[in-house]
């Protein structure tokens, strides 16, 4: 009898029209509301602000690419500018890259090469590394012959691209920002010029890949 009771109480409630919804909120929705209206409250120039913080920090991350990153860059350009050649493409990319790792590594006298003092399929890319000048400035001397290698395949291997005429143009004007003469073409990198490594590196490669 008491448990027919207790259930009569509980019908109205679960199972009819006249059961009444309570309208009280829960204490933690309240509390996300209000979050949420001060939120909304925020001034504006306080978001203008953040936003002008960021776009300030990534300008400054992207004004201090390297090196590297600045010719793969102009190597990418010259690709677009050429015809679709994914083969002649890919052995571009793989023996810049190379050239400028060699550069790198043989002017701070660390790591291994990939192509330079190899021999590669029987063809010998020789060079005397111990006769390679220490350069008190190793960061700079690397930029330069990462340069000059870079500048001096990239040239020769998109000559007769439809759109060489840019590309020469825009690796000649990122030589010269950087305070480099395309007009030194001295191969003697014994003789303590970093470019000179540099135009030897880019040599040995460009007759390497004529094989």
């Amino acid at each position: 009898m008491v448990v027919r009771k207790f259930v009569a109480r509980l019908m109205p409630l679960r199972f009819t029209k006249s059961a009444t919804v309570p309208t009280t909120k829960p204490w933690f929705r309240t509390l996300a509301f209000q979050n949420l209206a001060k939120m909304k409250a925020l001034p504006y120039s306080l978001l203008f602000a953040l936003l002008c913080s960021l776009c300030t920090s990534v300008r400054a991350q992207e004004s201090h690419h390297s090196v590297a990153r600045e010719w793969n860059e102009q190597l990418l350009e010259a690709i677009r500018n050429d015809f679709a050649r994914p083969v002649v493409h890919a052995r571009n990319l793989y023996h810049i890259s190379a050239a400028m790792y060699d550069s790198w590594a043989l002017i701070n006298a660390s790591g291994t090469t990939c192509l330079i003092g190899t021999v590669q399929k029987g063809y010998p890319l020789p060079i005397d590394h111990w006769l390679i000048p220490d350069y008190a400035d190793r960061e700079a001397a690397a930029e330069e012959a990462i340069s000059y290698a870079a500048f001096r395949i990239l040239v020769h291997r998109y000559r007769l691209a439809p759109g060489r005429v840019g590309i020469v143009g825009r690796a000649t004007d990122l030589m010269a920002a950087k305070g480099y003469d395309v007009g030194y073409t001295d191969i003697d990198y014994k003789n303590g010029n970093p470019a000179a490594l540099g135009n030897y590196i880019a040599d040995q490669i460009i007759t390497f890949g004529l094989q």
